[in-house]
């Protein structure tokens, strides 16, 4: 005989929420706060402040591919050997931090040229190109 019982809602939330469910919902709040985000950005800033932040969006957009790559690197690790999940987790926490620290010095460096080729085109030679402005 089959258990018939039934489960209340407060009790399936939880569960549902606890495997791939809240992985959903954790991407669709993400996803709804960076579009309510990029919204107020394109509302508050003018043509030339949101074109720069829109270049910076695009700029994270690309370092995230780094830590895409870390994670796969550990999931796979961890799938294949599963009694070392503290030892991966160890060397992901290591090679975070220092690329963390590669791009962060890298933007540093970086800024000032960014900067530069980002701002107005008022000291730039009148007909000139962006590119040779920023050379």
């Amino acid at each position: 005989m089959q258990d018939s019982t039934i489960v209340p809602p407060a009790i399936r939330l939880p569960r549902v929420l606890s495997g791939a469910g809240g992985i959903a919902v954790a991407v669709l709040v993400m996803n709804v706060g960076t579009y309510a985000f990029t919204m107020l950005a394109a509302r508050l800033l003018g043509p030339g402040e949101y074109g720069a932040f829109a270049a910076l969006m695009a700029l994270i957009l690309v370092i995230g591919v780094l830590q895409l790559g870390v994670q796969t690197a550990a999931a796979r690790r961890i799938a294949a050997e599963p009694d070392q999940v503290d030892a991966v987790a160890g060397a992901v926490l290591r090679v975070s931090w220092r690329v963390g620290l590669v791009v962060a010095a890298s933007m540093l460096l970086l800024s000032p040229s960014s900067t530069r080729c980002s701002s107005s085109t008022a000291s730039c030679p009148p007909r000139s190109s962006r590119q040779s402005c920023c050379r």
